[in-house]
């Protein structure tokens, strides 16, 4: 990824195919660096134009890690 995450996941009620007007887009990432993710949630709205919302996974705890791990749809995993 060009912000340097390892693994980008969508999760969320566009992943599961209920997105209303307005809704948010949920991206989950891992292994981007912290100084990256300000930048790189910069660069999300920007080239969405709706607001995301961005979970670090390295950083993430309890249910949301669940829900995430049980949702979530790869869009991006480093080789």
């Amino acid at each position: 990824m060009e912000c340097g995450a390892k693994k980008v996941l969508l999760f969320g009620s566009v992943a599961r195919g209920e997105e209303r007007p307005g809704s948010d887009v949920d991206l989950a990432c891992e292994g981007l660096p912290p100084e990256r993710f300000f930048e790189a949630l910069g660069k999300l709205l920007l080239s969405t134009g709706k607001d995301v919302d961005l979970i670090d996974l390295d950083k993430a705890k309890g249910p949301l890690c669940k829900r995430i791990e049980k949702e979530g749809v790869s869009l991006y995993e480093a080789k």
